[in-house]
């Protein structure tokens, strides 16, 4: 039963650990699974865990565990210290009795995802909206970058014409065409 002298007081502590990182998890395994082995283990009480696939990987998955609080036992004190302060913890757990050895490697998450309110199909709407956002606009910069390209090929160009009754230099801005004709048309 929850007690609160058995949360684990981490405000004397150098960081605090709000969520770690498992690398590899079978994918057998449910987030209920993950909660209940922490839990059982007398470790800490988990809000929550985000499941990320591995590209070419089909047994396994990345595994985001966020902590509500950490339980104030041997075995979450060392659990803490270890991430905290070595980066990283072998955590030894089993499901079964044939694989006393199996463990999970915990390393601290560095870019914890905040919890949200919304649900997973708010997230997708979400999601879909901002990717008809940026389609929009790739499209919009390619036709900036073609503008771009069909002003500096048909820039004004400077042409100098030289009057030959004075000593005077006269210069007229005309459209790339223009130019070469106004070059051309005293020869």
């Amino acid at each position: 039963m929850f007690n609160r002298s058995n949360i684990l007081n981490t405000s004397d502590m150098p960081s605090t650990l709000n969520s770690f990182y498992i690398p590899l998890v079978d994918v057998s395994y449910t987030e209920q699974d993950i909660i209940n082995t922490f839990e059982y283990c007398d470790i800490c009480r988990i809000s929550r865990v985000d499941f990320v696939e591995i590209p070419d990987k089909t047994n396994v998955c990345h595994a985001f565990v966020h902590v509500d609080y950490w339980y104030s036992s041997n075995a979450a004190s060392i659990t803490f210290w270890e991430i905290t302060n070595k980066g990283l913890y072998k955590f030894y757990h089993s499901r079964s009795l044939f694989k006393l050895n199996t463990y999970w490697l915990l390393l601290p998450n560095k870019n914890p995802v905040p919890p949200t309110r919304l649900n997973i199909h708010q997230l997708a709407s979400m999601v879909i909206e901002m990717e008809k956002k940026i389609a929009e606009q790739q499209i919009e910069m390619e036709n900036m970058k073609k503008k771009i390209e069909d002003l500096e090929l048909n820039k004004l160009s400077i042409s100098i014409k030289t009057d030959p009754h004075s000593n005077r230099t006269h210069t007229y801005w005309a459209n790339h065409e223009d130019a070469e004709k106004d070059l051309y048309s005293n020869v």
